[in-house]
């Protein structure tokens, strides 16, 4: 009995160790994040180490938690769901599984049950910042750019050196053509992720807009420098040296 459980909490430590360093993945930008068999390979072993856990002891809230967090790392969202599902139904208060269903409705497209979750998590704990940040998201997505930024600004008074927080408040302002707030929020975000090539992309798209072509193209420029994907950037890129030769025009991100 005692080998067992000693057994069951070497197992529970090591795949939460593996849950805290994937479970930001979907905020890392794409020069942060390892190689996809890397990741796929920490994914399955922290989920058949949950696995094995919840075999030793199925009523283990911890285990329903990090796998259901490591599925939806994986971007298995169904089982994510029941994962967290089986954690509410034996710990009903337990807010961060409400906040991962929550992430995990989000990835799913299904902002409303987003919402909700994100809400009962934030009820449960105020100081839940991801949660703030999660719900400011779907509130972006659904076009509640309001809520959206009181919500990011909320997780940047619990978390002041957050670049997603940063970088997501400044797209909410540049969907409200507050252009000037928008490139505050950017630079503050590469400030504290100098990798971070959509905040550049972004801030340059702000600048466009604002008619500061040269500071514009010198973003995209870097943008483009740290993720040479990033079709807009090419797009706004070539909009900004044609505009060059042009008078201001009015424009949305």
């Amino acid at each position: 009995m005692m080998r067992r459980a000693v057994l069951f909490v070497m197992l529970l430590l090591l795949s939460s160790a593996v849950v805290a360093t994937i479970v930001g993945c979907c905020k890392s930008s794409s020069s942060e994040k390892k190689s996809v068999q890397a990741q796929e390979r920490e994914y399955d072993t922290a989920i058949a180490n949950f696995t094995e856990a919840l075999r030793l002891d199925p009523k283990s809230v911890e285990a329903y938690y990090g796998r259901g967090m490591t599925w939806a790392c994986k971007g298995d969202h169904s089982r994510a769901i029941a994962d967290f599902n089986e954690a509410l139904q034996l710990d009903p208060k337990l807010a961060k599984a409400y906040y991962g269903r929550g992430v995990a409705w989000g990835c799913t497209g299904d902002n409303g049950r987003a919402i909700a979750d994100f809400n009962e998590a934030i009820r449960l704990d105020p100081q839940l910042a991801e949660a703030y940040g999660d719900r400011g998201r779907g509130y972006y997505q659904t076009g509640d750019l309001d809520n959206a930024i009181a919500d990011f600004t909320e997780m940047l008074r619990l978390k002041p050196r957050d670049a997603f927080a940063y970088y997501s408040r400044g797209l909410a302002w540049g969907k409200k053509r507050e252009y000037d707030k928008a490139i505050a929020d950017f630079t503050e975000a590469v400030r504290l992720n100098p990798q971070h090539a959509k905040a550049y992309q972004n801030r340059g798209v702000a600048y466009f807009y604002m008619d500061k072509q040269d500071r514009a193209i010198a973003d995209f420029n870097e943008a483009l420098r740290l993720d040479p994907k990033l079709s807009e950037a090419y797009f706004y890129r070539d909009l900004a040296n044609k505009k060059k030769r042009r008078p201001a025009t009015d424009g949305r991100m």
